[in-house]
């Protein structure tokens, strides 16, 4: 931080990794120095508990609906802090709001100080489908349901030869993300045989993130695997298999 710093913006769990950084000791920090904090919470909705009553007034907190909350794509929610300025931040779009059409730019309250346009009514009906399901199973049973589901895949992929983990094995990984390679292989390649060979999907790349990926030391990407509340330890085992087969199969 420096002298003048305004703002901590930060991921409350990473999509690449799903390490999870102490929000509370940040939050702490924010509120000693009378800074703004914002916190992506993309990955970590539905998934890992954010209390808003220990991060300070002027936080915001962006979470998208299609991840962890069930919702439909191209959802998502903004939570703004009472003692939020939300004033000196002006909204990107302006305009159609359906009344007050006479003004050029947004009316100052919330929340249609943000919301130019027509609504996504039916996403909005999907979305609040998905919380409630959420809501209905508890976040935390959600969240042990994909601990325990890694914590399995991680005990099958002990000793598989070039298979590397970031950051290394542990049963630490309540997000339900794993990032992981085969050194010997390509991210994109292991994909597509996963899910043509064996009807396995996931995601390849650099995840919307490359510094995370350079800063991990591979900048060719990575492979991750995230699980969900309907995957199953029969998913796991199938995972586990299909990697194991690569790895024999590349170095033999």
């Amino acid at each position: 931080m420096k002298p003048n710093t305004r703002i901590i913006a930060l991921t409350a769990c990473s999509n690449v990794n799903g390490v999870m950084p102490d929000l509370t000791s940040i939050a702490e920090i924010c509120r000693e120095r009378q800074l703004s904090l914002i916190v992506d919470a993309a990955q970590a909705a539905g998934t890992v508990i954010i209390d808003v009553g220990e991060l300070p007034k002027k936080s915001l907190i962006a979470f998208a609906g299609h991840k962890g909350p069930m919702g439909p794509a191209g959802t998502g929610a903004l939570y703004v802090g009472e003692g939020f300025d939300f004033e000196n931040f002006t909204p990107l779009i302006q305009g159609g709001t359906g009344f007050k059409s006479e003004s050029l730019t947004q009316p100052r309250q919330l929340p249609i100080y943000y919301e130019a346009g027509t609504m996504n009514l039916p996403g909005f009906a999907g979305l609040a489908a998905g919380l409630s399901f959420v809501l209905e199973k508890g976040v935390e049973h959600i969240a042990a349901h994909k601990h325990r589901l890694i914590k399995l895949l991680l005990e099958n992929l002990k000793g598989v030869p070039n298979f590397i983990c970031y950051p290394p094995l542990n049963d630490d990984y309540s997000a339900g993300v794993l990032c992981c390679n085969l050194i010997n292989w390509m991210p994109n390649d292991v994909s597509d045989i996963l899910r043509d060979s064996f009807g396995i999907i996931c995601r390849t790349g650099l995840h919307c993130a490359p510094m995370i990926h350079t800063a991990m030391g591979i900048s060719r990407g990575s492979i991750r695997i995230s699980v969900g509340f309907f995957n199953t330890e029969k998913d796991m085992l199938e995972v586990a298999s299909a990697i194991r087969i690569l790895a024999l199969e590349k170095i033999s």
